[in-house]
């Protein structure tokens, strides 16, 4: 395309008139040797004197390339977080993508169906050599698949069938009940296939009796050793009962186990994988994540029962809530294989679910409160939309809450969040207490004064020392009276007046560890919700700078509380009891960074669950009193980025809660294009 002579000079122009600091990345770009004003004048007719400036100024809102070795619409297609920052793509290359292993020429982001066919089942040795493996181990499981039909398309349960019969592991019986079906056909479709298999059991109902019982009496057909839940028109992957069977044999202890999942269209096409975390019980009491497949150890279910009749349309969430809540975590396996398609129908009427919506959710409700009674939790449980649920815990008593906040001057900041803990919080009682860190101004040492002399449940302590983050919050806590901890930055802005309340409710919970709002820009984009290991070497904000009501595509995740590996100290709220147990934060090797990281790790090794609350608000302007790295500061990073590497280099790559098919080139939970190693996964599960 071509530009015009006055819109090109008169963008030169404005940058002209821009300070030194602009012109010294112009030429930080030159001196990188990604941007080649030959080639560029060559390729894009452009004079080689004016290359640079015609990039910066319009080429690359063109998406043109600078040079060879860097492509525009390359990398800001692969990496979605750029794109929607804005930013340079170069300029953010050179500044913090080389550093975090990103590519200046990426490869096309891939399509879900190239991901299948590469990684969506295993090559034929693969199929051999684990087949042997678990001969001679003599690990050989016997699966019994359930599958109640009633009135299914016969192309649709013929496919259901065949993906049965086609598993690349052999040990398996099917059991079919069909529930008095009026669609012509059904039947003498389940025959022919019962007839050349000696492992198909088929029992038909007289009359309908709903998909509980069908699903029961299917149950009682089976002999295996594990229960494999199957609707009649979805389809097992080719390796599903191989994958199971491996689990099993790396984890001979395990009584449920569930996998990721796809949809599949009436075409055949599958789309929408949904890249499960590993166990989060707090994210099951609010949306039926597990779903499909899941496995079951058949004594257990017939221990359960089954599925109960009067939760029709809910049985699953129900049937799960009351196996895992008798378990211990590590008898719960995630296999993150996609092992299951879920038939996606339009104008479908043969789903209960689909058909008796509100009802089917008003049952899920009333499956997660009778789960809590079981379990000795106070609460009630509402419906907030279709699929997912909101748990209000109750609390016998209201814990005293400390909060910490840090702080050296910045008044405006400062003034603005202590104004939000005053007048935008409801939660009581609480106690403030400010560490200033050197502060030198006279306004803020005024405001300081008068927080003391005006407020009795304010402390304000001084502390001459060098800034260390760790240092400042382990001495204020050593002087809380709390029995809950708040970890706030002094640049929060607090615009829900239940944000408090919210928040102690699930730091108050058994098991619970740290827990975070959402935590949000300036501009109402995402700053956090939640940390993803593995991100620029140890850990990113999981879909930092997404719009705020993102709810984080496949399985919506910002939809509910749930688990994450930790949250970010900038607003932390954890109990004081269960941070004495893990000695606080790291003020010896992380003055600066990573503490937060860190402490949230030791509380998930000590066997807590840290939990994000994404429908909880603040804004967060982001260590804006304390400045950019630099200097000193740039030195302390790179050594607690090291120190954090080596000392936590078992699970940086296997984030439980961040799936190992998602990229962790960037925090938006995109699919990768090279899956980090299952076996990691594997171990990480036997070590918990």
């Amino acid at each position: 395309m071509k530009i015009s002579n006055k819109a090109l000079f008169g963008q030169i122009h404005r940058w002209l008139s821009y300070p030194m600091h602009v012109l010294k990345v112009v030429e930080q770009f030159l001196q990188s040797g990604y941007v080649d004003p030959r080639w560029y004048s060559q390729q894009y007719k452009i004079p080689s004197s004016l290359a640079v400036w015609h990039w910066i100024t319009l080429g690359v809102r063109k998406r043109y390339d600078p040079s060879e070795k860097f492509s525009t619409s390359a990398y800001l297609q692969a990496y979605s977080d750029v794109r929607i920052s804005g930013a340079n793509p170069l300029r953010h290359f050179l500044k913090e993508g080389q550093q975090e292993g990103r590519s200046p020429k990426p490869s096309p982001t891939w399509d879900y169906s190239e991901w299948i066919l590469e990684y969506g089942a295993l090559k034929q040795t693969e199929r051999e050599q684990l087949l042997y493996k678990l001969k001679q181990s003599e690990v050989q499981p016997r699966f019994s698949i359930i599958v109640p039909v009633y009135n299914p398309r016969k192309r649709d349960l013929k496919e259901c069938l065949q993906s049965v019969i086609q598993q690349s592991y052999p040990n398996w019986e099917l059991c079919i009940v069909d529930d008095a079906s009026k669609e012509i056909g059904v039947r003498a479709q389940i025959k022919e296939f019962e007839t050349n298999k000696l492992n198909i059991q088929f029992k038909v109902h007289k009359e309908n009796q709903g998909i509980c019982k069908t699903t029961n009496d299917a149950i009682a057909m089976a002999t295996g050793d594990y229960i494999v839940f199957l609707d009649h028109d979805d389809v097992l992957t080719t390796d599903a009962l191989l994958w199971f069977a491996e689990a099993l044999y790396e984890h001979p202890n395990a009584i449920l186990l569930y996998s990721d999942e796809d949809q599949i269209s009436s075409k055949g096409e599958r789309f929408n994988p949904f890249f499960k975390p590993d166990w989060s019980p707090e994210r099951l009491r609010r949306q039926n994540y597990i779903n499909h497949a899941t496995v079951c150890k058949r004594k257990t279910v017939l221990f359960h029962q089954g599925v109960r009749e009067n939760f029709e349309g809910s049985q699953d969430h129900d049937f799960l809530l009351r196996v895992t809540e008798t378990l211990r975590a590590e008898q719960i396996v995630h296999i993150p294989r996609v092992c299951y398609s879920w038939r996606i129908q339009q104008n479908s009427q043969s789903s209960f679910s689909q058909q008796r919506q509100r009802e089917c959710q008003e049952k899920a409700a009333n499956a997660v409160q009778e789960h809590l009674q079981r379990m000795g939790l106070e609460g009630t449980v509402q419906i907030e939309y279709p699929g997912f649920l909101k748990v209000y815990y109750s609390l016998e008593e209201q814990p005293l809450v400390s909060l910490i906040i840090p702080t050296r001057d910045r008044l405006d900041l400062l003034k603005d969040c202590v104004d939000g803990v005053i007048y935008n919080t409801t939660y009581q009682p609480i106690e403030v207490i400010i560490i200033d860190n050197g502060s030198v101004e006279n306004a803020t040492l005024q405001y300081l004064q008068k927080l003391k002399d005006e407020h009795e449940n304010f402390l304000v302590i001084r502390d001459e020392g060098p800034f260390n983050f760790s240092r400042l919050n382990n001495k204020a806590v050593k002087l809380a009276r709390g029995d809950v901890i708040g970890l706030l930055n002094n640049d929060l802005k607090f615009v829900e007046d239940s944000w408090l309340e919210e928040l102690v409710m699930l730091a108050a919970q058994p098991g619970v560890g740290a827990v975070g709002p959402k935590l949000l820009y300036e501009d109402s984009r995402i700053q956090h919700v939640g940390l993803v290991l593995g991100v620029g070497g140890v850990a990113g904000h999981s879909y930092r700078k997404r719009p705020a009501d993102y709810l984080g595509g496949i399985g919506s995740p910002n939809s509910v509380v749930h688990e994450v590996i930790g949250v970010t100290g900038a607003c932390m709220i954890v109990k004081k009891a269960t941070w004495d147990q893990v000695r606080g934060l790291d003020e010896k090797n992380l003055a600066i960074a990573f503490n937060d990281v860190d402490f949230c790790l030791k509380l998930h090794e000590a066997g807590y669950r840290n939990l994000i609350s994404p429908r909880t608000k603040v804004y967060h302007l982001e260590s804006a009193s304390r400045g950019p790295e630099i200097g000193v500061r740039k030195k302390a990073f790179a050594e607690e980025l090291q120190f954090m590497k080596t000392k936590w280099k078992h699970i940086l790559q296997a984030d439980p809660f961040y799936n190992i098919n998602l990229s962790i080139v960037n925090e938006q939970h995109e699919i990768s294009d090279s899956p980090r190693d299952f076996k990691v996964h594997s171990d990480r599960i036997s070590n918990q």
